[in-house]
């Protein structure tokens, strides 16, 4: 039994380190294309706020897709490997994710509407694909880890 318990929590935190691995993979390759001001202190939340209103769509494109090859990614890792409900782990995985990105949200309060809703589905979809390509069966008909055992 708390074999089980491990083993679900082992893929929860892989799951979360790899989604945010990726997620802060592509937001530096983001940032590469749309630079933060040289002179902006980490702590000036104001300014934060600014720099972030003042970006063009294509670099909130590159922030929600950021967090949906995150999501992805890291709920295919947990349902991959957790053994049993493979949906549930990838959910965890997904809205921890979630957390963080609305925590960025709601602290820079800059993002338009329509980068608000995105990311909810972003969130609601990636872990829900994520973890269904972890349990579909591949073309050569072998089963994912959780199927079998």
């Amino acid at each position: 039994m708390m074999h089980g318990f491990f083993r679900s929590l082992g893929a929860v935190f892989a799951g979360f380190v790899v989604g945010l691995l990726l997620t802060l993979t592509i937001e530096a390759a983001g940032n590469l294309m749309y630079p933060w001001p040289p002179d902006l202190q980490p702590g000036d939340v104001e300014a934060q706020r600014a720099h972030v209103a003042s970006l063009p769509p294509p670099a909130l494109f590159v922030v929600l897709l950021a967090g949906a090859v995150g999501a992805i990614g890291g709920a295919w890792v947990a349902a991959r490997f957790a053994g049993r409900a493979p949906m549930f782990h990838a959910t965890i995985v997904g809205l921890s994710l979630f957390a963080i990105a609305l925590t960025n949200m709601l602290v820079l309060s800059a993002h338009p509407g329509w980068f608000w809703v995105a990311s909810v589905g972003v969130y609601v979809v990636g872990p829900f694909t994520g973890g269904w390509l972890a349990t579909v069966r591949s073309s050569e008909g072998t089963l994912a880890p959780s199927d079998a055992a």
